[in-house]
Parts: structure tokens; C-alpha cells; sequence
């Protein structure tokens, strides 16, 4: 079966999931700098094709099947039922928090905002945007916080080295720095 067939049938049935590069490598029995050209190639050609609506997302080694950006901008009026919710803007205050100082505890953020985030971090643990990572070795033993790879994924990014530096943060206001992650939520 041709190489092509192979990897678009994985990731395909992959989904959201997605299919790690030593998985593929596993099942094309070539190494990890041939996987990835071939991987490159495919989502040229992709890229090339005027009549195909997908593209190859990578996020920390895990590779997707996606919609071309230009083609989703197209379809997005009429989508009716996606999978993303909206956030709130103190869910999206916790979600900058946790990504810049992960891993942190539920009191560390609260310090910081001022006000009790439980449910917004369970809620964000449900759906998988957030995880505990450990415990902090302290008194009580606090749970630790971290993004997932489903927040990278939620906001494109292939990584955090993504995320605006603090310092540029800083310089706006709070309506700028919620226009911004909007922005990000709303680009796919």
C-alpha cells in the first residue's frame, strides 16, 4: 500500500486523537527523518490540491488531520454543532495562569486572582484542557496543574514556546490580553 494511503488512513482514523511519529514509523518500518519527509510531502501535496480540504497538524510528535484554514474559514458560518465551547473569561484568566506557571497549585492561582477557581478547574480537568500532574511537596499536599496537549491543540499551538512572552503581556489591558486568546480560539 502506498506510503500516502497509509498515514492518511491513520490519521484519519486517529481523529482528534492523533498518531504519534514512532507509531507511524512502527507501521511503515522507516525511520523517524524518513517519516517526517514523507509526512512533509504528503501535507505538500495536500497544500498543492486545490480540492482537498486537508492539511497535517503537529502538536508535541502527535500528527492530525485537519481541515486547510481556508476551507474551514469558508464552512465556519454553517457549522452548527462544533466541539468547542465558548470560555468564560475567568476560565480563560485560570487557562493563562496555569499555562505560564505550570505546574501550580489550585491556592497559587487563587492568590493571583483573588477569588476561588475549584470550579472552574474541575470543569477545565472534564474537558481535558487541564491535568494534575502531582502533588506539591508541602503541607496538605496540594494538587498540581498543568495545560495538555488538548490546549495546545484548542489554541494551535505546537508547543507553549508559542504563547506571547509576559512582557507583551504586560503592556495590555486584561480586555486586550481576552481578545487575544479569543482571537487564538476562534482562528480554526
Amino acid at each position: 500500500m502506498d506510503e500516502f494511503l497509509i498515514i492518511e488512513s491513520m490519521l484519519y482514523i486517529a481523529g482528534n486523537d492523533g498518531v504519534l511519529l514512532k507509531d507511524i514509523q512502527k507501521e511503515l518500518n522507516k525511520d523517524e527523518e524518513v517519516c517526517k519527509c514523507i509526512i512533509n510531502d504528503l501535507n505538500q501535496k495536500y497544500s498543492l490540491d486545490p480540492y482537498t480540504i486537508f492539511t497535517i497538524t503537529e502538536t508535541k510528535g502527535i500528527y492530525r488531520l485537519a481541515t486547510k484554514p481556508s476551507i474551514y474559514d469558508k464552512i465556519k458560518p454553517i457549522i452548527t454543532n462544533t466541539n468547542k465551547q465558548m470560555l468564560s473569561t475567568s476560565a480563560l484568566e485560570v487557562l493563562s495562569i496555569i499555562a505560564y506557571q505550570q505546574p501550580i497549585t489550585r491556592i497559587e492561582i487563587d492568590q493571583i486572582r483573588g477569588v476561588n477557581s475549584s470550579s472552574i478547574l474541575a470543569k477545565m480537568v472534564d474537558q481535558k484542557l487541564i491535568e494534575v500532574v502531582g502533588v506539591k511537596d508541602t503541607i496538605g499536599k496540594p494538587k498540581l496543574y498543568a495545560t495538555t496537549n488538548l490546549f495546545l491543540n484548542y489554541f494551535g499551538l505546537a508547543s507553549l514556546d508559542e504563547l506571547p512572552e509576559i512582557s507583551e503581556m504586560i503592556q495590555t489591558t486584561s480586555e486586550d490580553l481576552m481578545e487575544t486568546f479569543n482571537q487564538k480560539l476562534n482562528k480554526d
